[in-house]
């Protein structure tokens, strides 16, 4: 039946083989094993969006320190300089 199982990656489907397309033949217990591979490869790729989101973030975070620090130290050297 339609609606019998839920999966939160994957939505709607039929309990007997956890399909999520509506209408489609039940694939039974290769069904199940493939369902849950879909979701391993969804949670895979959601998992490494959110490492290649960090990674640039942190990126940008060490440019962004690195520049600072490079302008402190100039400022160092021309006050030194000045003296």
């Amino acid at each position: 039946m339609w609606g019998s199982y839920y999966n939160d990656l994957l939505g709607w489907g039929f309990g007997c083989c956890h399909t999520t397309t509506k209408n489609s033949m039940c694939s039974g217990e290769k069904g199940k094993k493939e369902a849950l591979m879909r979701e391993v490869r969804r949670n895979r790729k959601i998992l490494n969006n959110i490492l290649r989101f960090k990674l640039v973030f942190s990126l940008k975070k060490y440019k962004e320190k690195k520049k600072r620090d490079e302008e402190i130290k100039k400022a160092k050297e021309i006050s030194t300089l000045e003296k």
